[in-house]
């Protein structure tokens, strides 16, 4: 037991370049394509927002008029 986890602990604190595991994380090209989709999003969001907030901000003007 005791020679299988000090066996674990060398392939776990190999350096990068020693270890035969395959790269884990996001390319850039990943990441660029991450951040336009939210930017879409978030431009999207804030325009329904505004004319929510006019809208709602019209209504009670108007009820008072009439």
């Amino acid at each position: 037991m005791k020679k299988l986890f000090l066996n674990f602990l060398q392939e776990t604190l190999k350096p990068a370049n020693e270890s035969n595991s395959t790269q884990a994380g996001l390319s850039l090209v990943e990441l660029m394509i991450v951040v336009s989709i939210i930017s879409i999003l978030a431009t999207s969001a804030t325009q329904q927002y505004n004319m929510y907030t006019l809208k709602t901000g019209v209504d009670p003007c108007l009820g008072y008029l009439v």
